[in-house]
């Protein structure tokens, strides 16, 4: 079950959510460099997240039923709704690039929400997955938002992504600071994460993976069988 809307902003908040948040953007930033694209959505709680660039032309946000909603942007036109995952509410193909923060984990039932995601996903479109790291330390403790819901390995990420035809592309681990909030955690978190991916690799706080959408699957679904005709036998 997604965690309470309230919970989240108050993580955010906090001076933990803080360096949280600007380590996550710096992954963010190194899979996904400005880009010109048409639709940018983020599921979940992707606020923190969200990108600022005028090269997109609409940015959306959907949360889920049981976590809860507020207006975004704060100053314009609300362009947030809640959703039900195995429901969303966009034409097939209509989204460039998807963020899921806050969300896989969360979800009731993950691969009809990710076979949602595949329809709504354009064919050249991009997914980024954000999940807690099974194997990691944030993921053991309740006090923060990723200690919460079911946390994947990378395998297991990878895995159900394939199984609902979707093709990994590139994986990054990030989070290697301490989920403390005390003095000592915030001033060797930057020492963490600097040196976190060689001596503590798969013990990150989350995994991510940028994933494409198979388009081809698709086709062979919808394809009748194939039927081969007997060889008539030869005459002597």
């Amino acid at each position: 079950m997604a965690q309470d809307i309230v919970d989240l902003i108050d993580f955010y908040a906090s001076p933990l959510g803080h360096s949280t948040a600007s380590t996550i953007r710096a992954t963010l930033t190194e899979l996904w460099p400005e880009i010109a694209i048409e639709t940018f959505l983020g599921l979940g709680y992707p606020l923190p997240f969200m990108p600022t660039s005028d090269s997109i032309h609409r940015s959306l946000v959907f949360m889920a039923a049981q976590q809860g909603i507020l207006h975004w942007p704060s100053e314009e036109k609300n362009s947030c709704c809640l959703i039900n995952e195995d429901a969303l509410p966009l034409p097939s193909e209509s989204v460039d690039r998807i963020l899921l923060i806050h969300s896989l984990e969360h979800a009731e039932h993950a691969r009809p929400y990710l076979r949602e995601l595949w329809r709504i996903l354009a064919s050249n479109g991009r997914l980024l997955v954000i999940v807690p790291n099974r194997r990691g330390l944030w993921a053991q403790i309740d006090d923060t938002p990723f200690g919460h819901g079911n946390p994947y390995t990378m395998t297991q990420l990878s895995r159900i992504l394939k199984e609902n035809q979707f093709t990994p592309l590139r994986s990054r681990r990030t989070l290697y600071s301490l989920p403390s909030p005390s003095h000592f955690a915030r001033n060797i978190s930057k020492l963490l994460e600097k040196i976190g991916p060689t001596i503590l690799a798969k013990f990150s706080g989350l995994v991510c993976i940028e994933a494409s959408k198979q388009v081809y699957c698709n086709y062979l679904q919808k394809s009748s069988p194939l039927i081969l005709a007997r060889p008539k036998p030869s005459r002597v």
